[in-house]
């Protein structure tokens, strides 16, 4: 499960999402600017096993503003997370981005539209937004803008790197790579340098590759692929010195849509350890 950006190739997703939420988009015009926003605006997606259950888009009026526009959770999946997840990822973005504020329109309470739109004011106000103006701008429908400003994002240190790429990441034992590795269940990629596969030695069977490269060759929509990568299910496992750029590897790879990476724990020097086969260097 990861946050995306929006493409054009999602809108029927996303029309699935608006349909399977009545209480919210039950007038017509509100569907069809929806539909239109998901088609020309900027926006994230929240996928699931190759799935879109969830969709915000956003328009930025000035350079230090933006505005949520629409955001839509599939009703079978509100409640976990998802939301919250597409509002800070886009609220990361924007503050990299020297944005400021950051404000979405809703129901205001004043002509009580219901528990659906106070649910929706309470998710906002949960995650740090406050009322800002009530807007007349509809009849009979006054509108609440909520606004949250944004701090800029320091910059981020490689352990932060490291820590968010093994989030929710597969790590598999040196065992049970190998196990794979015999049964020809995918690819295991060893993207060592050249230094230290001269030193330590390879692993027989497999694919070495610069780390530099690893995006290329393994994007199934990259004209540079490996011919061994059908789709985005073939199954890649990643390999390094130690264990520590194999997870930064994996995480490039599951952010192109590479739905079966995982990477070594321990690396090479576990692999080792445990006993399974080195040979000396392999000239590719």
């Amino acid at each position: 499960m990861f946050v995306r950006p929006l493409s054009k190739a999602d809108a029927p997703a996303c029309d699935a999402i608006v349909a399977s939420l009545p209480e919210w988009f039950g007038v017509q015009q509100g569907i069809d600017e929806c539909a239109r926003a998901v088609r020309t605006q900027a926006g994230l997606v929240w996928e699931q096993d190759g799935q879109v259950f969830g969709f915000l888009t956003v328009i930025r009026p000035t350079p230090r503003s933006a505005q949520i526009s629409w955001l839509a959770v599939h009703a079978e999946h509100r409640g976990r997370g998802v939301g919250t997840a597409l509002v800070e990822h886009l609220v990361r973005e924007l503050a990299r981005d020297s944005v400021h504020l950051l404000v979405v329109e809703t129901l205001s309470d004043r002509e009580d539209p219901g528990p659906e739109y106070a649910a929706t004011r309470a998710f906002y106000l949960a995650r740090g937004f406050v009322p800002a103006a009530e807007l007349d701008l509809y009849p009979d429908n006054p509108i609440q803008l909520m606004s949250r400003t944004l701090e800029e994002t320091p910059a981020r240190t490689v352990d932060e790197l490291l820590s968010e790429s093994r989030i929710h990441a597969e790590r598999l034992s040196p065992a049970d790579a190998f196990r794979e590795l015999v049964d020809g269940d995918g690819i295991l990629v060893d993207h060592r340098t050249l230094e230290q596969r001269t030193e330590h030695g390879d692993v027989p069977g497999a694919t070495r590759l610069s780390m530099t490269v690893v995006p290329w060759r393994l994007d199934p929509a990259s004209p540079w692929k490996l011919p061994a990568v059908i789709d985005h299910d073939t199954r890649v496992i990643v390999l390094c010195q130690e264990g520590y750029s194999s997870s930064l590897s994996a995480a490039w790879l599951r952010d192109l849509g590479m739905r079966r990476v995982a990477d070594v724990a321990g690396g090479f020097d576990a692999w080792r350890d445990a006993g399974l086969p080195v040979v000396p260097l392999e000239r590719n």
